[in-house]
């Protein structure tokens, strides 16, 4: 993958981390956190600060979160210039914090309705799986606007394609005590009972699609 501009919101023990393997990378790096201090070190070596997470997202061809609770990614993007009020039309969101289903249902509806695609990723492997890049992702959402992501993934950990919106049995141990996962345990693939109910969400042809794909 050639270098990108990406929205990093969220910079806390995992989230300086993963930030920080995207930018050793050599994409560039826009972010956002509540608390400034905690983003320093990844300043100090060429990241951009913004003072709101819609500033940081507007900049950026992808927009990954990391943040506390489900009321704080609520805020981030429908809150006071916000992800979605703000991101660049055809950019990919990636919500990566311990979240709601509904939520990540909520947040790909009001992306498809802005042209953006929305991907629902949350993590296991703690900040040690964040620092040493072996973080399991388990990811809902479009497979176009997965497999444009999963280059920065890797970067991260091992990503896998699942459906939006529901709640697979790993994904619910997750939420019971994050971090408790293996991060060398393979996460095999299923599909929960009941999860044909939920309709699918199709994203438009996304522009990034025509880009250039290189080894990262």
């Amino acid at each position: 993958m050639s270098p990108r501009s990406i929205a990093f919101i969220g910079t806390g023990v995992m989230g300086r981390s993963m930030a920080g393997h995207l930018l050793k990378a050599g994409h560039t790096l826009h972010l956002h956190n509540r608390t400034r201090a905690k983003a320093q070190s990844l300043l100090d070596v060429g990241a951009h600060w913004h003072d709101t997470a819609g500033a940081a997202a507007a900049q950026a061809d992808f927009v990954f979160t990391i943040v506390g609770f489900p009321r704080d990614v609520e805020e981030t993007y429908f809150g006071d210039d916000g992800v979605i009020d703000r991101a660049r039309p055809g950019a990919v969101l990636v919500d990566m914090t311990t979240s709601s289903p509904k939520l990540a249902q909520r947040i790909a509806a009001a992306a498809t309705a802005k042209g953006l695609a929305a991907l629902d990723a949350p993590v296991t492997g703690g900040d040690v799986g964040a620092r040493e890049a072996r973080l399991s992702i388990m990811v809902g959402g479009d497979e176009s606007a997965f497999n444009l992501v999963r280059p920065l993934f890797d970067l991260m950990g091992k990503g896998e394609l699942r459906g939006i919106g529901r709640e697979p049995r790993c994904q619910r141990k997750a939420r019971a005590s994050p971090g408790s996962q293996p991060a060398s345990r393979r996460i095999r693939r299923r599909r929960s009972p009941g999860a044909e109910n939920y309709p699918s969400l199709q994203y438009p042809a996304h522009p990034l699609l025509r880009a250039p794909a290189r080894g990262v």
